[in-house]
């Protein structure tokens, strides 16, 4: 079966519900990329979405591993790129707001 959506996750968890489908096997990504720091995996977006369906996630290394249902564990980049941009902005702009109006520099009309 192949399925096509621009949500892959909820296409699955849907295809899943029509088939009266209880567990979903799925493998483990082998490494998170900057990408998946930035956005929900499609790992994240399946286990966020499966509700009563039991999601098993594989990892593949061992010759015989064992099933292990995925938790609802989702971690957040300890340092998010916007909050850093943000955060610099800020910081820049009221330094020049505070070095200016120390020496009186403010543009007249």
């Amino acid at each position: 079966m192949i399925l096509s959506a621009s949500n892959a996750a909820d296409e699955t968890i849907r295809y899943a519900r029509s088939r009266n489908v209880t567990k979903v096997v799925v493998g483990k990504p082998t490494h998170a990329s900057l990408w998946d720091r930035l956005r929900p995996s499609f790992l994240d977006r399946l286990v966020r979405a499966s509700g009563a369906i039991d999601v098993y996630v594989m990892s593949g290394e061992d010759s015989a591993p064992d099933l292990k249902q995925a938790e609802l564990v989702f971690k957040r980049p300890a340092v998010p790129i916007a909050f850093v941009a943000a955060a610099t902005s800020v910081l820049i702009a009221t330094t020049i707001s505070w070095s200016r109006s120390a020496r009186g520099n403010w543009p007249t009309r």
